[in-house]
């Protein structure tokens, strides 16, 4: 009868730490929404896109940011 207890007492145990655990890992690991940061657009950014595009052979991106 004792061993039974044990075996018991054990399982309860076990459950009790994965439980915790579990709940630990969540609050923990939370996944938040990550902060999105909107770079200010300059006429100097769109000029030196615009260089990039043409080093790369973009002519098409190249032309429609220097429209803009």
């Amino acid at each position: 009868m004792r061993k039974i207890e044990r075996f018991f007492t054990l399982i309860a145990l076990f459950s009790v730490i994965f439980v915790a655990g579990g709940g630990i890992w969540t609050v923990v690991h939370r996944t938040s929404e990550p902060e999105s940061y909107q770079f200010p657009e300059s006429k100097y950014g769109t000029f030196l896109a615009a260089q990039h595009a043409i080093a790369i052979n973009d002519f098409e991106t190249a032309m429609s940011l220097s429209n803009s």
